[in-house]
C-alpha cells in the first residue's frame, strides 16, 4: 500500500481588493465584477467609510490589508470632494503599491463619461449629480450598470482623451474635470 503524504495548501491569492468610498463606485463595481463573474471571481469590493471620509483612511486600511497578504492588488477608490491632505494619501499609497483609482471632482465623472464626451468643470458633486440626471437621466445611487455597459469602451476613450489634455498642463489632484476610473477597469479586464 503506497502512502500519499498530505502537501500543506496555502490558500489562493484573490487577484483584486477594490476598496471604495462611496455608494455609487461600490454598486458600479459589484455589478462589474458580476458581469464579469468568470473572469472576476477573485475581485472583492469592500465599501470603507473612513472617519471624516478622508482619503488617508481609506490608504490606512488598503496597507492594512495588503499586509494580511490576500491580494494579488489592491486599489482605493475615492472622490476628490473637499477632501485636504489627497497628496499624503497619494504618497502613502505609492510607497505601499496600493493603486489609486480617482475622480475629481467625484466619480459621477466617470458615469458622466458614458453618456457624453466634455472637459467641463463642475463646481461641486450636487452640480455633476443634478446635471447626470437632467440631460441623461441618471438619478444617484441606482444601479444604471446596464444603460452604460454598451458605452465602457467609450468612456474608457474619452477618460484616456481627457487625462492626455490634461497633462499638457501641470496635472495635479486639483484638476477639475479628471478621472482614473479607466484605470481600474482596463485592470480588471485585463487580469
Amino acid at each position: 500500500m503506497t502512502q500519499y503524504r498530505k502537501e500543506k495548501k496555502r490558500p489562493l491569492k484573490k487577484q483584486f481588493l477594490i476598496l471604495c468610498e462611496g455608494e455609487t463606485e461600490v454598486l458600479y463595481f459589484k455589478t462589474f465584477r458580476k458581469e464579469n463573474r468568470v473572469k472576476l471571481s477573485a475581485v472583492d469590493v469592500i465599501p470603507y467609510k473612513p472617519i471624516n471620509h478622508d482619503p488617508n483612511g481609506l490608504v490606512e486600511q488598503a496597507i492594512k490589508e495588503k499586509k494580511k497578504g490576500e491580494y494579488e492588488k489592491i486599489w482605493v477608490v475615492f472622490d476628490r470632494d473637499c477632501h485636504h491632505k489627497i497628496d499624503t494619501a497619494q504618497k502613502k499609497a505609492q510607497v505601499n503599491k496600493i493603486n489609486i483609482a480617482y475622480s475629481n471632482i467625484c466619480f459621477e465623472f466617470w458615469i458622466l463619461l458614458h453618456f457624453e464626451e466634455t472637459s467641463r468643470a463642475f463646481r461641486s458633486k450636487d452640480e455633476l449629480v443634478k446635471y447626470l440626471k437632467k440631460e441623461h437621466n441618471h438619478a444617484k445611487d441606482i444601479n444604471h450598470y446596464d444603460k452604460l455597459k454598451p458605452n465602457m469602451k467609450l468612456a474608457i476613450e474619452r477618460a484616456k482623451k481627457l487625462k492626455k489634455e490634461n497633462q499638457k498642463t501641470t496635472l495635479t489632484f486639483e484638476t477639475n474635470p479628471q478621472t482614473n476610473i479607466h484605470e481600474i477597469i482596463t485592470d480588471l479586464l485585463d487580469c
